[in-house]
């Protein structure tokens, strides 16, 4: 009868012994941590380089423009412009990120360890809530 047999003998394979499973090992991600460091600094540093060499460009090219009055060379001093603002826009944005990640990490560490608190609660009457929040009324 094809309903009394287990399902190892209906797919014909071999059951697993249970000496043969490993438990489970967690392995921390700080690789993750790190490469995410070693990437906001080279990125840092690309952005501010760029910042930087715009700045000197920008003079030059500023210098040009107003030799020449032309509505190309201040077409490109607007390019360079918009460029630097770009990209001074871009590394206070790479910043924000940066936290947000290491705040994230921050959390997790704080969930493994059991601190994290996500919702709390006051037991009492606005007074004694009043109370708790300035003492010295």
């Amino acid at each position: 009868m094809e309903e009394d047999k287990t399902i190892y003998e209906l797919l014909d394979v071999e059951p697993i012994k249970k000496e043969s499973l490993v438990p489970a090992v967690v392995v921390e991600d700080t690789a993750e941590q790190d490469s995410y460091e070693a990437d906001f600094e080279e990125a840092r540093r690309n952005l501010l380089y760029l910042i930087d060499t715009a700045k000197t460009a920008l003079e030059d090219v500023h210098v040009i423009a107003k030799e020449k009055e032309g509505a190309k060379e201040y077409d490109s001093l607007n390019g360079l412009l918009r460029t630097v603002g770009d990209a001074s826009g871009n590394l206070l944005k790479l910043h924000m990120e940066r936290k947000k990640f290491k705040e994230r990490i921050k959390k997790k560490e704080e969930m493994k360890n059991g601190i994290a608190v996500n919702n709390a609660v006051f037991v009492g009457s606005s007074s004694d809530f009043r109370k708790l929040r300035n003492p010295d009324d």
